[in-house]
């Protein structure tokens, strides 16, 4: 070796069926990170499921401090219940950020750009 830096040129990788069900898993299981570990994409796989796994735990919370919220008597009589909106709020973000992401996978999936372990772009013939 003389010192020369040898990059890699992505290609297009033609095969067909890993481009069609890599579109599938992303539009029917994008939100369990299906296409990333189709395609052994590791390194972005595990974060996208540990966002969903956190999305998840923020609606437990959201519930827990919904059933645990209290009733209020009103100066008129009337019983109002209240809960704490915070969790929800929160939920939501963390929800519509996370499928935003997915979403934007399955855009550059059905574009032929996402490429695969190896640096080689997914697309169809």
């Amino acid at each position: 070796m003389n010192g020369e830096v040898v990059k890699h040129t992505p290609v297009k990788n033609k095969d067909s069926g890993q481009y069609i069900a890599a579109v599938l898993l992303c539009f029917f299981l994008g939100g369990w990170s299906a296409h990333r570990l189709f395609l052994k994409k590791w390194s972005s796989a595990i974060p996208q499921l540990v966002c969903k796994f956190l999305t998840i735990i923020l609606l437990i919370v959201a519930i827990v401090f919904t059933c645990n919220g209290h009733t209020i008597i009103t100066e008129d009589g009337r019983e109002l219940y209240e809960f704490a909106t915070w969790p929800w709020i929160v939920w939501v973000l963390s929800f519509i950020a996370y499928h935003i992401w997915v979403f934007v996978d399955f855009i550059i999936l059905c574009c032929g750009k996402f490429k695969d372990n190896n640096g080689n772009y997914v697309c169809y013939q």
